[in-house]
């Protein structure tokens, strides 16, 4: 298992990523590598289910949930297929995050689809995309759903410059570039859009303990 999966501050930084921070608009002349000029070592464990508590200091912001359900064949090509669900602390006034997200990311490491499942107050946003890097297409779907319909929000298709990451499949990909000491800027569509996020990989390794064994 990587070592970014054992720093709660990453699972912070992820909690704020999602929800609060926008991603950064997609353009040239930055310093650094790109996703592209790294290779990914990673392997998967099918059936890997973790779950966190994300503190802030002393405060309990909520918990975070991983899982890697299974591997399958997603036109044509196997993928994993991950989901990762996020709770905050009911405790906390004025927060109420109940989502969950799901990818199928590819042997690559970047992502075939996306779904996401964002409860709000009554409803629920569902938000799909699906990557076609044979013609670079990315379709997307939202939907307001409620208990009495669903509402089509958007349905369109459109195009995208290189293969991208998700929200969840970031993590994924941070995970397979754990070994190596670089600093990357990786494409990611969210929101909608496309955008980058920066990854600062120090390629050291620590050992940690889980409360019930070791990892």
């Amino acid at each position: 298992m990587g070592n970014l999966l054992k720093k709660p501050i990453f699972f912070l930084f992820l909690f704020l990523l999602l929800h609060l921070i926008p991603i950064s608009p997609l353009h040239s002349g930055e310093n650094g590598n790109t996703a592209f000029e790294l290779q990914p070592d990673f392997k998967w464990q099918i059936g890997e289910d973790l779950t966190y508590n994300v503190h802030w200091a002393f405060i309990l912001l909520g918990k975070i949930r991983f899982q890697v359900l299974e591997k399958m064949i997603y036109h044509g090509e196997p993928v994993y297929r991950c989901r990762l669900f996020i709770d905050s602390n009911p405790s906390l006034p004025f927060v109420h995050i109940h989502d969950i997200y799901e990818s199928f990311i590819g042997e690559d490491m970047f992502t075939r689809a996306f779904f996401a499942w964002e409860h709000k107050s009554g409803y629920t946003v569902y938000t799909e995309y699906r990557l076609n890097y044979q013609n670079y297409t990315i379709h997307i779907r939202i939907e307001k759903q409620t208990p009495q319909d669903t509402l089509v929000v958007l349905d369109s298709t459109g195009t995208v410059p290189t293969k991208v990451l998700d929200g969840l499949s970031v993590l994924y990909y941070a995970r397979s570039m754990v070994s190596h000491k670089a600093k990357i800027y990786i494409p990611v569509f969210a929101y909608n859009k496309l955008g980058k996020a920066y990854l600062r990989l120090s390629g050291e390794l620590r050992e940690t303990k889980t409360r019930k064994e070791r990892v």
